[in-house]
């Protein structure tokens, strides 16, 4: 009867997949593993990769049997369609491309200048020091979304993305492992593409919300807020750059200035943008992801240049953020205003 063959259909079915997990040793199986975006590993851990850098393995190490698709797909049909993923050079031996790849992905740190010395002044990549890691799923090192094997030049990064693939339990989720996610977006789009992410953060300085105050005379509580979260940003960028950051105050004038940008100083553009061309494949990626969460270049830049502060001899430069924390409170100021006024509506304070 029907009842009977749909049983027998099912555990038909069940066997066949017990036989699909017990044989996960062929490629087809782990192929529908992967597509499946389900745990399909046992063991994690990180691998120094001593003789490899990822400009000269661009397409991972060669034997398939070492590496391990990235389940993340590059594209939202596994395909480079994905809004904002741009096709890598394709002449992937060419001198150019290596020496450009190589001179984007040697972490180097961001350096602040003296109001009219040049970005990056003495800021030179090397390779000194510097060992590679990669992670590995059952032994296989893991690769990127397009194809390239994953390296990062820090042990604690490489243990970050091994403990966020570590921590799934059953379905594989982008959106909770933001290491594994900005690296791979560093090593398959910002590396090759430095110019796009250097574009989109300099769109934000005419445009910066730490820019738009409130008119005390109509909203002294909300202008108070922006003055403490604000103040020290503002702060530390004219004692950088020795010129202040422009601003507007009011609904009226601020949306004015929404169309027509900012009357910033043609010092302060350039700085912004000599500092985003200074930056590596990594900052420059991170600065990227802060400057979209919070709506502002110079918050993410304060957030990311006090790592260094009070490190150099010469740096008496105050701390803007004490906590992380911090950063985020500065970023929401309307946001957590509105919502102590009205209260929580969920999807549109924004």
């Amino acid at each position: 009867n029907l009842k009977s063959a749909a049983k027998q259909c099912q555990l038909g079915r069940l066997s066949f997949l017990t036989s699909k997990r017990s044989s996960s040793s062929s490629s087809a199986s782990r192929n529908r593993q992967i597509a499946g975006r389900r745990r399909f590993y046992l063991n994690v851990d990180i691998q120094p990769l001593s003789e490899q850098t990822p400009w000269q393995a661009t397409s991972g190490v060669g034997d398939s049997s070492a590496t391990v698709q990235s389940p993340i797909s590059a594209g939202v049909d596994g395909s480079n369609s994905a809004s904002g993923v741009h096709h890598r050079i394709k002449d992937k031996s060419s001198a150019l491309y290596v020496s450009a790849l190589r001179h984007n992905l040697l972490p180097r740190k961001p350096l602040l200048s003296e109001p009219g010395m040049a970005v990056g002044t003495g800021n030179k990549p090397t390779e000194e020091d510097i060992t590679w890691y990669g992670v590995t799923l059952d032994g296989r090192l893991i690769q990127t979304p397009m194809g390239q094997t994953l390296m990062v030049p820090s042990e604690l990064l490489a243990a970050q993305i091994a403990a966020e693939w570590d921590s799934v339990e059953n379905i594989l989720k982008p959106t909770q492992m933001p290491c594994m996610t900005l690296t791979c977006t560093a090593l398959d789009q910002t590396a090759a593409h430095p110019q796009i992410l250097r574009d989109q953060l300099t769109r934000f300085v005419p445009t910066d919300t730490i820019c738009y105050w409130a008119d005390p005379t109509e909203d002294r509580v909300l202008h108070q807020r922006q003055e403490e979260a604000w103040r020290k940003i503002h702060d530390r960028v004219e004692k950088v750059t020795g010129v202040p950051l422009a601003t507007v105050s009011g609904a009226q004038e601020g949306m004015m200035m929404a169309v027509r940008g900012l009357p910033h100083r043609p010092e302060l553009v350039k700085y912004a943008t000599d500092f985003c061309s200074s930056l590596d494949t990594w900052h420059l990626t991170a600065l990227q992801s802060l400057a979209v969460e919070a709506k502002s270049f110079w918050l993410a830049w304060a957030l990311m240049t006090q790592q260094y502060s009070g490190k150099d001899e010469n740096d008496d430069l105050p701390m803007v953020f004490q906590e992380v924390a911090d950063a985020v409170h500065a970023s929401r100021v309307e946001e957590e205003f509105q919502i102590s006024v009205w209260g929580v509506v969920e999807g549109q304070h924004d």
